[in-house]
């Protein structure tokens, strides 16, 4: 006997995390509250990886966040400069209501690998983070589903400039996602 959503009668929800590194996780976590086949139980963020020289560092802060992602770079640079920790927070305003949000400097670290064993996810989804070890993607019950904006392998790296980046250009009217 089915329910609502394809899940059997009686079983429980499956349970699901959000890994990101950015909005587009939040967005995700949102968009999934309120299905009966599954309940995302945490968003896990660790910042993203800095590539580049610190010029083009500081351009993207600007590019993402205007003014205050660049005093909020050059805060935690001093920051660091002094020996003082800098705790990952996740972009201002994207928490999902009614959803954990586990921040992290990198989920590859023995800390959040202990966090997301305790969790005990059935499947994650990761949606807008660097690149992840095995040891992440096989944590949960079923494994991971890793969302990109861009078609692999022609668009990789971090989709900073957002999922139709890759639409503009002549003849093209499309953009992909790859799981």
């Amino acid at each position: 006997m089915f329910g609502l959503n394809g899940t059997k009668a009686g079983r429980e929800p499956l349970k699901l995390i959000v890994l990101t590194c950015s909005g587009l996780g939040f967005e995700m976590a949102r968009s999934l509250v309120g299905l009966s086949s599954a309940r995302v139980v945490a968003v896990c963020y660790a910042p993203p990886h800095s590539k580049g020289s610190p010029l083009t560092r500081v351009r993207l802060a600007y590019r993402l966040h205007g003014m205050k992602g660049v005093l909020d770079r050059v805060g935690i640079k001093i920051k660091r400069m002094f020996g003082q920790a800098v705790d990952p927070m996740p972009p201002e305003g994207e928490a999902a209501p009614g959803i954990p949000t586990l921040c992290f400097r990198d989920f590859h670290d023995a800390e959040c690998l202990a966090a997301l064993r305790d969790l005990s996810p059935d499947l994650a989804i990761v949606d807008g983070t660097y690149i992840l070890s095995d040891a992440v993607f096989s944590l949960p019950r079923l494994g991971s589903l890793n969302l990109h904006c861009g078609r692999l392998p022609d668009y990789r790296g971090a989709p900073h400039s957002g999922p139709g980046a890759h639409a503009s250009g002549p003849g093209r009217n499309w953009t992909w996602t790859t799981i």
